[in-house]
């Protein structure tokens, strides 16, 4: 999971969930950044893993830390530039530490939801209601939510999460509970067809790295691996000059022994020939 914050508050700070998130100001992409500047499909962002890139999609130019490029790996504190539009890829696990903070969120990896981060704001044994009912403390207003669908639980390292006899269900890791469940940073919970990825202590990123020194200068894309080209091993009979000469001479005795033959041929048959025309 990647974080991402805009300048100028452009939008609210957003999660990256998909391997490939694809950006742009069409409303096809994961990502829409409805600006003049930005091209229908701009850029995407590879999740590799262990590694972010950013990866020119178009024309239209990116920028990290103000230098041009075609494509490049990314680390928390880089700015992306697309258009008029600049993101900071920032440390999520940056603010766990800091008092007064919500250490729990659910970041929404399904549907219109995607991206989107929800706070558990609540203190240790407290508990956070979710559903689609307005008075809950954390609401979606999807048809397939019951009014008062579950309820999540701040324990110390944990979360402890119930199902509040909805109509459609409550999973964690894809499978359905029925009695108040355990969960624990990364995991995946689902509201019927509404996913979140539990985030807090433990939860280990891939912009969790320290930064490094940057060269400078733009780095564009790896260049193509140059075609490796073997010798064609040609099979041929060593030889010394003494030798080509002598095989040169043994052509030419062939040639005369032919042309001999040929005229002793050519004398027995002019031969016989006037014997019988006499």
């Amino acid at each position: 999971m990647i974080k991402i914050r805009f300048k100028d508050n452009f939008l609210d700070p957003m999660w990256i969930m998909e391997k490939s998130c694809s950006i742009g100001s069409s409303d096809t992409n994961h990502l829409t950044l409805n600006h003049p500047s930005i091209a229908p499909l701009h850029a995407k962002l590879l999740n590799k893993g262990d590694q972010l890139v950013i990866k020119e999609a178009s024309s239209s130019p990116i920028y990290v830390n103000g230098l041009k490029t075609t494509q490049q790996s990314l680390i928390k504190g880089d700015q992306v530039q697309l258009g008029d539009i600049t993101f900071i890829i920032v440390d999520p696990l940056a603010d766990l530490d800091k008092p007064n903070t919500a250490q729990w969120s659910l970041i929404a990896d399904s549907n219109w939801l995607t991206g989107q981060e929800f706070k558990i704001n609540a203190n240790v044994n407290q508990d956070v209601i979710i559903g689609r009912n307005a008075e809950c403390d954390i609401t979606f207003p999807g048809t397939h939510l019951s009014r008062r669908h579950a309820s999540v639980t701040v324990n110390e390292q944990s979360l402890t999460l119930a199902d509040l006899k909805s109509a459609n269900g409550t999973f964690v890791n894809e499978k359905s509970i029925k009695t108040p469940t355990e969960i624990r940073a990364g995991d995946r919970i689902r509201f019927d067809v509404y996913s979140f990825r539990v985030f807090g202590p433990g939860l280990k990123v891939i912009t969790n790295q320290a930064s490094r020194p940057r060269a400078a200068g733009p780095i564009h894309a790896k260049p193509i691996n140059p075609i490796k080209t073997t010798p064609k091993n040609w099979k041929v009979r060593p030889t010394s000059p003494g030798n080509r000469e002598e095989t040169a001479l043994k052509k030419r005795e062939n040639m005369i022994s032919w042309l001999t033959a040929i005229a002793i041929l050519g004398g027995f048959i002019g031969l016989v020939t006037y014997l019988f025309t006499r």
